[in-house]
């Protein structure tokens, strides 16, 4: 497991890949999906919890990390989350 899966071209999208340059670029600043909704011209917020969702559920199907859940909801930005912060 590791970091290494992020790495993985079978793993991100090209959404992906841009959300999480913006991240790093970002240098550990707040980033809210308003401020890249701006960016990008949305006229809604910007659709970063649609491009963890489907990073996460990637991220899943290739490791045994379960994401919590809350009710019915599924927490799957802890599959990104989990993997981003692991050491």
């Amino acid at each position: 497991m590791g970091r290494n899966i992020l790495k993985r071209k079978d793993i991100h999208s090209k959404k992906s890949k841009d959300l999480f340059l913006r991240m790093y670029l970002a240098g550990g600043k707040c980033i809210q999906s308003l401020d890249l909704s701006v960016e990008d011209g949305y006229s809604e917020k910007y659709p970063f919890k649609e491009v963890v969702t489907s990073l996460s559920k990637r991220i899943k199907t290739h490791t045994k990390i379960d994401p919590p859940q809350i009710k019915d909801e599924v927490l799957w930005e802890y599959c990104f989350c989990r993997i981003w912060f692991n050491k």
